[in-house]
Formats: C-alpha cells, structure tokens, sequence
C-alpha cells in the first residue's frame, strides 16, 4: 500500500494517542510503549536533532504530542474518579503493570556479569524509590500539595515547582521503564494535580471559575508542559550519552527505582490517608473486603497483561537488532545528505 503524509500523520496520531495513555497510567512507561509501537528512535531523534532538522522534526513531533494530549483529557477525568473511589484497586492496577513489564528491564542486563558496582546503582535506586516515598508521609505531600493548589494566589515558588513536575512527567516518554507519573504519586502531587484539573474545567463550564483561576490555568499548562519539554530535550541527550557509554550501570540504577517505586506504590502520602480513611470506616466507594478482594484480581489481570505487553516488546527489540539497530543506539549525527533526506524509516510505520 502507497504510504501518504496523510497516512503518516494519522498513524503517528495514534501513536501519540497510545503514548498518552500509557504516560498517564503510573506504572507503565511511555517510552516502552513509543519502542513496541516502533516510533521511539524518531521520538528521540526529532527532540535530540531538532535545530538541524526543524521542519522533519516537526513533521515527526507535531501529531504524537497532539495525540497524547488527546489521550490526556479523558485519563484525568477517568483516574480522578477512580482515585476517589476505588484508589487501592487502581494501584493494584498500577502494581501490576509494573510486575508485568519489569522483565524488559532485566532484558537490559542479560547476559552481563553482575559487578560490585551494579549492585551498588541498584540498591542506590532502591533507597532513593523508598525513601522518598516514606518522605512523602513523614511530610504528609499529599495534604501540604492540596493546601498549595487550593490557594486562590499561588506563589512565584510554585510555579517553579510545576517546572519541576513537569520535567519529572517527561520520565515516562524518554526513558524506558521509568513512569514520570508513577514518581508524581509518590510524592504526592499526581492525585492533587488531577483533581484541581477536573474541578477547574467543571468550573470553567459550568458556574464559572473565581478571579485568578483562569490566570492560575494558564500559568500551569504554560509551567508544566515547559518544564516536560524542558525535560523531553534534557534527556533525550543525558539518556542517550548514559545508554551509550555505562548501557549496563544505567539500566542497574533503573532497575532499583522500579523495584523500589513498587514498593513505594503501596506506602506514600496518597495512599496512607486512604488507609486510614479505611480504618475510620469513611472511605466512600467499595467495602474495603471488596476492595482488596478486586485488587488481588486486577493485581494479577494487569500482570499478565504487561507481561504480554512486554513480549511484544522484545520482538521489536529482536527485530531492530536482527536488522543492525538498537534502541537507543542508533541516533546519529546528521550529515549533509542525510539533511536532505527523510529521517523517517517507512518500515518503522508498517
């Protein structure tokens, strides 16, 4: 079949669609999903080339981050919702991507020799994934990133700290393995940013939002997705040196911060006050008996799933080696015929 720009466009759409998704589900990583869906490397290679190849990069970038934001609207209604009612079913929803996706990492280090200092990256990542998340309740995050987003005029500080989380989101879409919203939760600001988004569009169609807030929207679309941008060109480079030059200490640190993320997953700010909403006999939603008994159930189907997922996931990596490629080793200097060239395999969009 004839490929079209239009074709292109629309397939790439889709994937950005997939990517958004999966970005926005803590657990599972964007960047796997841009891998199975073959569109990773253009990914990369468009953020990491972007001055030298403005107008492909461009072609290449501008229907996936369409895409994913098309994704994103419906998610954070959804999750929000969810997160209301049913929160620990939904981390076990969480937990087992994680399960499920955790042997493409390991896939990362095969065949390699454990050293000391991969045990050291691992253990590293562990403290880091754990400790933060006990540092979210010890600093009770979730309460003190409510009080900061329920304030009628947010200071100059905040917004910075928006930057931040966004560049933290920007995880998800260029490492692969790592969830940015999976660490949004832990530290408490994934749920509070999703129920001020829902409250404020309701408002916005429906009574009408207060002086300020429509300011306070602005700034934080501005704020956030600048600093996930910021974060996207910052470790496309980082991520691509690392991957490059310590491939098997990287992926050992990765490794520990999932392992301990899903630990954390379980244990921070957002889910602690659900436990004691439990205890207290005040948690809206599901019996907490029912509760538990559908997570063990959703554990499990969300595992399998991932683990099929994950399958998928090493045909493609099968296939790009099988062919000479990698994936996060073939992103390479242009040169002035490849300027003149479409840096877009079509085989990559088959």
């Amino acid at each position: 079949m004839e490929k079209t720009p239009v074709k292109d466009f629309f397939k790439r759409l889709a994937a950005g669609f997939a990517i958004g998704v999966s970005s926005v589900i803590p657990g599972i990583s964007g960047a796997t999903t841009a891998v199975v869906l073959k569109i990773y490397n253009q990914i990369i290679h468009a953020f990491s080339y972007f001055i030298k190849e403005f107008v492909k990069s461009l072609i290449i970038l501008i229907p996936i981050v369409l895409g994913v934001i098309i994704a994103m609207i419906p998610c954070v209604y959804l999750f929000n919702l969810a997160f209301q009612y049913c929160m620990f079913a939904v981390l076990c929803l969480f937990g087992g991507l994680i399960v499920g996706c955790f042997p493409s990492l390991l896939d990362e280090v095969k065949g390699e020799p454990i050293k000391n200092k991969y045990i050291v990256g691992l253990v590293i990542g562990i403290i880091v994934a754990v400790a933060i998340g006990v540092m979210s309740i010890l600093l009770n995050a979730d309460s003190t990133v409510e009080g900061w987003f329920g304030s009628e005029e947010w200071s100059w500080w905040f917004y910075l700290l928006l930057i931040l989380v966004g560049f933290i989101a920007s995880f998800s879409l260029v490492i692969p393995g790592i969830s940015g919203s999976l660490v949004m939760l832990i530290i408490g600001f994934y749920t509070p940013l999703l129920s001020w988004l829902v409250d404020t569009v309701v408002a916005l169609f429906s009574k009408g939002l207060y002086p300020g807030q429509g300011f306070q929207l602005g700034m934080l679309a501005l704020t956030f997705f600048g600093g996930y941008i910021i974060g996207v060109f910052v470790l496309s480079k980082l991520m691509h040196f690392l991957l490059k030059k310590y491939h098997f200490g990287s992926y050992y640190v990765i490794i520990g911060v999932v392992i301990g993320s899903f630990f954390t997953l379980f244990f921070n700010s957002d889910i602690w006050s659900y436990y004691q909403s439990w205890s207290a006999g005040t948690q809206m939603g599901l019996p907490q008996w029912a509760e538990i008994l559908i997570g063990v159930f959703v554990f499990c189907g969300a595992a399998v799933l991932g683990y099929l997922f994950i399958n998928r996931y090493r045909k493609v990596v099968a296939e790009n080696e099988a062919a000479g490629h990698s994936i996060a080793g073939n992103i390479e200097e242009p040169t002035k015929e490849s300027k003149n060239k479409d840096i877009i395999d079509p085989k990559d969009l088959e």
